[in-house]
């Protein structure tokens, strides 16, 4: 009988606006606790935290990844004045949003360049790093509090392929916010989910590419 996933959740305090932390040596317990599964995959839930994709981090040393980020970061220096820090513009924000929320272009615009990703699978052996990347850990002088998933599998098939269009402007750089409810995209990906069967003993890994159900 296929073993169920198990699925843990993490919290990492970040030290730094800037921190990269190695998920195995700071979660060894919880890690010791997904022995039994041959694969981790690490999900992220935030926009300005996250992984490396496993192709990147293969060619770097844990110790180097600080390097390879950082270099992003000087290309997007903080406060340089991006249209997104300038709060009393945004129309998507809301009195109580605009008086919260952190002026992070920068840590948005290195985490899109350097490769970061929310997803990430990794083989779960010994020596296999995995760096979470924080660009944004500290705001106003506090630590943000940030969780992470790490859900161990055995193995993983497709069940369904789907295809949603998402209107963009004739911009050849358009931005387009897929939680519009207009849009219905999550609604889409919701029945799509349904519709493949898929139920508590398997998890969903939505991408560009086919979904596929690990188990």
């Amino acid at each position: 009988m296929t073993a169920k996933p198990l699925d843990l959740t993490l919290e990492v305090a970040p030290k730094a606006r800037f921190d990269v932390v190695e998920m195995r040596s700071r979660f060894a317990a919880e890690h010791e606790a997904l022995a039994g599964y041959s694969n981790c995959f690490y999900w992220s839930s935030h926009t300005t935290a996250g992984f490396l994709d496993r192709s990147i981090s293969a060619r770097l040393s844990a110790q180097h990844v600080s390097t390879y980020v950082d270099a992003f970061r000087t290309l997007f220096p903080e406060g340089a004045g991006y249209e997104h820090d300038q709060l009393d513009r945004r129309s998507d924000l809301d009195a109580v949003q605009r008086a919260s929320e952190p002026k992070n272009a920068d840590s948005h615009l290195a985490f899109m360049a350097s490769g970061l990703r929310p997803c990430v699978t990794h083989p779960n052996r010994e020596g296999e790093a995995v760096c979470f990347v924080d660009l944004d850990g500290i705001v106003d002088g506090r630590p943000r509090r940030r969780l992470t998933r790490v859900i161990g599998f055995r193995s993983e098939r497709v069940v369904g392929r789907t295809r949603i269009e998402v209107p963009v402007s004739e911009h050849p750089i358009d931005s387009i916010n897929l939680k519009d409810p207009r849009l219905g995209i999550y609604p889409a990906l919701a029945e799509f989910v349904a519709r493949t069967g898929a139920g508590k003993d398997s998890f969903a890994s939505c991408s560009t590419r086919p979904n596929a159900i690990r188990r």
